[in-house]
């Protein structure tokens, strides 16, 4: 800017932004373009130009500001205008040489036309001139047939600026849940814009102004609540005015959940299966995973991560083993470490039963006689069968605790079988068959012939033995006198059975007359 010119550029420029300012509101005029031509060349400086009289860096620079010749061509300067802008103006410094006319053109797409200015002062003066809208040009250009030059300096041209575009891309977006509670938001500037107002907060038409004529395109939210839907909104802004933004939404996580609970097997249990099926109640809160930890440590390791079941199977567990397992429930909201809950496993299945009494093969054993035995390792409890079956199927106690079982009286000459199945938590042994034979009862044969008895003595397991004959005066010949050993006498099986046996009435010789 050239010192001639200063006041009178420093007057117009002011003039056109206030009086703009006060007709478009909220729009500002902005330069558009500005050339105080100090340094450089018309094409430098981005002006078109028509004439060799003002293409050399002399004429951009003069004293007296740009130098226009006039001559009896027609010369001019131009530049190109935007025409998403409105409310242009062309504000510049100008004087003439005598006889020069300098005038002031836009173009409208088709052709330039005047905006009725001539200027012919040959002192400087401050102009201004009103460019219609849709207008793609300005132009400075002196009339021909003439000579001498006109003078140019300190060219504005302002015009209001379209509204900015709206803000895009917002982040979160919007509608989205189970957002961070420390979860900055942000977006995409709108076109054009410079600044921007940030409304945030609960209501769902947000009057919150968190940020006035802010830059950045982003917003600290701090620490939000759980569970809670916010609203925000961001109004881009430049000269040209205000683009109100879209209302977005998203949705915060929700609280952490609540501790599982309810565990199975219940912690602290015992004689737990080998092979459990672990269970719980999910924690309040709605969960949605959760992690499992399960192992024989006591802080357990992790098994099964952000699994979305409430049951979780460790496979074939060791016995007598005490196990530590712990839930750690999940949501959006976070993690609720779970407490360590512990189960001790079934010990091994017990021995089994040894040392019976009657050992097994046993005979004469007395009909009176109760049966024992030592118990297996490790055994809780046992189930008894006894009878006289092969395979015995008599349950007579079932989960006793007991070592020896009463018979009570048994048969005569009969073999019975007896099973004892050991029992604990870890399972059920089953024992050896044993079995024993009970004495036989000798028949009382006295009175009956030999041939009954005989058949009886047989009948009862026994062997008769020796025969004796003796008289008797009581007992019919033939019949039996006496026995050994005497009727109901308990003997082993296959024990001799000796009888006397009448020979009748003894002979008493005839001796009379003798």
């Amino acid at each position: 800017m050239k010192s001639l010119a200063t006041t009178k550029v420093v007057i117009s420029v002011m003039s056109i932004l206030c009086a703009l300012s006060a007709f478009a509101g909220t729009a500002q005029a902005v330069t558009m373009f500005s050339d105080g031509f100090e340094t450089g060349s018309f094409a430098a400086g981005g002006w078109g130009y028509y004439g060799s009289s003002v293409t050399t860096a002399s004429k951009y620079t003069g004293t007296y500001g740009a130098e226009i010749s006039a001559s009896v061509y027609t010369k001019y300067i131009q530049q190109s205008i935007s025409t998403s802008y409105s409310s242009i103006h062309l504000a510049y410094n100008a004087k003439v040489t005598s006889g020069v006319t300098l005038y002031a053109f836009y173009y409208n797409g088709s052709a330039w036309v005047s905006m009725g200015s001539a200027i012919t002062s040959t002192s400087w003066g401050a102009y201004n001139n009103t460019v219609p809208s849709g207008a793609t040009g300005v132009r400075l250009m002196t009339t021909a047939g003439t000579s001498g030059s006109a003078y140019v300096d300190d060219v504005v041209i302002t015009g209001t600026p379209p509204p900015p575009g709206a803000a895009s891309s917002p982040v979160p977006s919007t509608g989205a849940t189970s957002v961070s509670r420390t979860q900055d938001i942000s977006w995409t500037a709108g076109s054009g814009a410079t600044s921007r107002d940030v409304y945030f907060g609960t209501a769902s038409t947000p009057v919150t102004k968190v940020i006035a004529d802010g830059t950045a395109l982003t917003y600290d939210t701090g620490t939000m609540a759980t569970s809670t839907t916010y609203y925000w909104r961001v109004n881009e802004k430049n000269a040209g005015g205000t683009t109100t933004g879209t209302v977005w939404s998203f949705t915060t996580v929700p609280p952490p959940p609540g501790a599982a609970t309810a565990p199975s097997p219940a912690t602290g249990a015992t004689s737990v299966s080998l092979t459990p099926t672990l269970s719980w109640t999910a924690g309040t809160g709605s969960p949605t995973s959760r992690d499992v930890y399960f192992g024989t440590a006591a802080s357990p390791p992790l098994v099964s991560s952000s699994q979305t079941g409430t049951t979780y199977s460790p496979g074939t567990l060791a016995t007598s083993t005490l196990y530590y397992w712990r839930i750690d429930e999940k949501n959006a909201g976070g993690t609720t470490t779970g407490t360590v809950w512990s189960f001790t496993t079934v010990p091994a299945a017990p021995g089994a039963a040894s040392s019976p009494v009657p050992s097994t093969g046993a005979t004469g054993v007395s009909v009176t006689q109760d049966i024992s035995w030592t118990a297996g390792s490790g055994a809780t409890s046992r189930d008894v069968y006894f009878g006289t079956a092969s395979s015995p199927v008599t349950k007579v106690i079932a989960d006793g605790t007991a070592l020896t079982y009463d018979t009570g009286t048994m048969s005569n000459n009969t073999t019975y079988y007896w099973r004892i199945d050991e029992k604990n938590a870890g399972g059920t042994t089953t024992g050896t068959v044993c079995s024993f034979t009970t004495k036989a009862s000798v028949p009382t044969v006295t009175g009956q012939t030999e041939a009954a008895a005989t058949t009886a003595i047989t009948g009862a397991g026994l062997v008769k033995g020796t025969v004796t004959q003796e008289c008797s005066n009581t007992v019919a010949a033939g019949n039996v006198i006496s026995q050994d050993p005497t009727g109901g006498a308990q003997v082993n099986v296959g024990s001799v059975v000796n009888l006397v046996v009448s020979s009748g009435q003894p002979t008493v010789p005839n001796v009379v007359g003798e």
